[in-house]
């Protein structure tokens, strides 16, 4: 039983980080191969969709309520939590990264959006990291 939920536990968590994993070997690939590899227009513009699906998650994760704090001193009473799109930004990296994998400013660009899409894999991860019941 031991076992089983280990084995549950480290295969969710390499599930969870491989978006992480696959921009960072893009990156290092890109860097060694001394920028010979060059993603094309259609790497960059789907880049671009994850960064605009990871700024609207970051604006309704953080910005929108402190906002609307500071519009009703501090009170959060009334306040409507939305949404943004889980999931879309970290899977368009994916796809980004894997169209110009080699390329390091896709990859560069790709860590950063992944370390700023607060709807992604990896703050899942942070997320739920201390719930134990997520866990066991």
């Amino acid at each position: 039983m031991r076992l089983r939920l280990l084995i549950r536990n480290v295969s969710l968590i390499a599930l969870l980080l491989s978006p992480l994993f696959l921009t960072v070997g893009s990156l290092i690939y890109g860097l060694m191969s001394s920028g010979l590899v060059r993603g094309g227009a259609w790497s960059v513009s789907v880049l671009g969709l994850a960064g605009a699906f990871a700024a609207l998650n970051l604006y309704l994760s953080f910005i929108r309520p402190w906002i609307y704090s500071l519009q009703t001193s501090g009170s959060m009473d009334g306040y409507k939590r939305a949404s943004g799109a889980p999931l879309v930004g970290t899977l368009l990296v994916v796809i980004s990264v894997m169209m110009g994998f080699g390329d390091w400013a896709i990859a560069a660009g790709g860590l950063l959006i992944l370390a700023l899409d607060v709807g992604g894999t990896p703050w899942f991860l942070a997320a739920v990291s201390r719930d134990r019941s997520f866990w066991e």
